[in-house]
């Protein structure tokens, strides 16, 4: 984010590096990547199931349903709560897999550390709801498409190990 006034005193910041801004009055503020969670559902086809974007950013394009972390929560919180909010599935921590966490550029000035879990278990049936406009069924390789918002390429090759075990 672009940090360029000090939130106590108004003065402003000096940007020290990319993550560390300080204004003349010594107040410290960090730019620090937001923590969100990314669930990947697979069906007895071995198909994922991708989440189509309602809202920019990457408005129209597919992602994997999930979203940021609520205060005081933890990824596998999140993750339930991103579920039931998006596709009105219910999921139990002990059915989420986490496969990876990875660093991706969400939009201008904000960054983000995905929690990135795999889950074949879940209670009721996908509705689109929320930020998603549509959910459907493809293959791993569409990972890899024009269509996905984010380069998630990191995670084409350990889908590809942990699916065909």
């Amino acid at each position: 984010m672009k940090l360029l006034f000090c939130t106590e005193c108004a003065t402003p910041l000096a940007k020290d590096n990319d993550t560390k801004y300080t204004c003349t009055n010594g107040h410290l503020y960090y730019n620090n990547p937001r923590a969100a969670c990314s669930i990947i559902f697979v069906n007895d086809q071995g198909e994922l199931l991708y989440s189509k974007r309602a809202h920019e950013p990457a408005a129209g394009k597919y992602d994997f349903p999930g979203g940021f972390l609520d205060y005081g929560e933890d990824a596998y919180q999140a993750s339930q709560r991103e579920i039931t909010e998006e596709l009105g599935a219910h999921i139990d921590v002990a059915d989420l897999e986490l496969i990876d966490t990875g660093a991706n550029h969400y939009s201008e000035n904000v960054t983000t550390c995905d929690v990135v879990f795999l889950c074949r278990k879940w209670q009721g049936a996908f509705r689109p709801a929320d930020d998603v406009a549509a959910c459907e069924w493809k293959p791993l390789e569409f990972l890899l498409s024009d269509d996905f918002a984010w380069p998630y390429a990191f995670l084409y090759d350990k889908l590809k190990k942990v699916l065909h075990q």
